[in-house]
């Protein structure tokens, strides 16, 4: 738990720290997505992990601290950071984010909320038609794969 919320909070502080980056050569330009409402990247060509998220995605990651230069990001690695599972497990690891359960009903309604988000992204031609079907399946893996680290929210069938 004590890890999670390091990586929550140095995910909350990244627009400080990209401000505090030394200038080491005025031709060098490093971009990142602008990031939105709960530490989200806005407008990106994955928009339904964003608009129904199970986690806060970037397309970018900071080196660890143990091979030095932590201010320095990674080349070609992203970051994952689940979104906990309920509000409990949320408040103690003060993570400001909503929670999965807080956010969505069921598995049916992430699905629902997925659909919806994919087909808008048909209807604005960022994903060609024939593709939906591999999307929507890929909505459905990341809801197990969420559940399965335990930061997934139970069917209505799982309920007791």
């Amino acid at each position: 738990m004590r890890e999670h919320a390091r990586v929550v909070q140095q995910l909350l502080s990244i627009d400080a720290r990209i401000a505090d980056v030394p200038k080491t050569d005025e031709k060098e330009l490093q971009n990142v997505p602008l990031i939105g409402r709960e530490q989200l990247p806005q407008r990106t060509h994955d928009a339904s992990r964003v608009a129904v998220p199970l986690a806060t995605y970037t397309g970018w990651n900071f080196r660890d601290p143990s091979i030095g230069a932590p201010e320095q990001r990674t080349a070609f690695m992203g970051s994952y950071f689940p979104l906990p599972l309920t509000r409990e497990q949320r408040e103690a690891v003060h993570d400001p984010r909503l929670s999965i359960s807080d956010r969505y009903a069921s598995e049916d309604d992430y699905l629902a909320r997925y659909r919806a988000a994919a087909e808008e992204l048909v209807k604005e031609r960022w994903i060609l038609p024939e593709d939906l079907a591999g999307v929507l399946k890929r909505g459905k893996q990341e809801w197990k794969v969420a559940h399965e680290l335990g930061v997934g929210v139970a069917s209505a069938t799982d309920k007791p």
